[in-house]
């Protein structure tokens, strides 16, 4: 990613971010966890799958499946702000292999991802 893709905008001072993928999931079973130590409320959520996208003009080229996942729903103590930790597992055209053997013909974007995860491409 280049430059341009963190901001300061105008008199605030405050950073803005380009988004790079779009993540749209398929919610299934909620299960209301309670409080935890610090007084948030936490919820879980059974992610039964969905996409992950990358932005056009992003400069990454993914386009991946969600195969299983969760979500992990947290509300302030006060109920002002929830925070979201969404984890799981997405399949695409890459696949990956044991150490040793390569594909060459996958695409920059997915090439950065696969280096930046220390994985190994098939």
């Amino acid at each position: 990613m280049g430059n341009d893709t963190i901001n300061v905008t105008g008199e605030t001072g405050f950073v803005s971010l380009k988004p790079s993928l779009v993540m749209k999931i398929n919610v299934g079973e909620t299960s209301p966890i309670g409080e935890v130590s610090n007084g948030s409320n936490l919820i879980q959520i059974t992610v039964k799958g969905g996409t992950i996208k990358s932005v056009s003009g992003s400069g990454l080229d993914l386009d991946f499946e969600t195969v299983f996942g969760g979500d992990w729903l947290y509300f302030d103590a006060d109920k002002g702000r929830a925070r979201l930790n969404v984890q799981g597992v997405a399949k695409s055209v890459v696949s990956l292999m044991p150490a040793g053997r390569r594909k060459a013909d996958l695409s920059p974007g997915t090439q950065r991802v696969c280096q930046s995860l220390s994985c190994t491409l098939a």
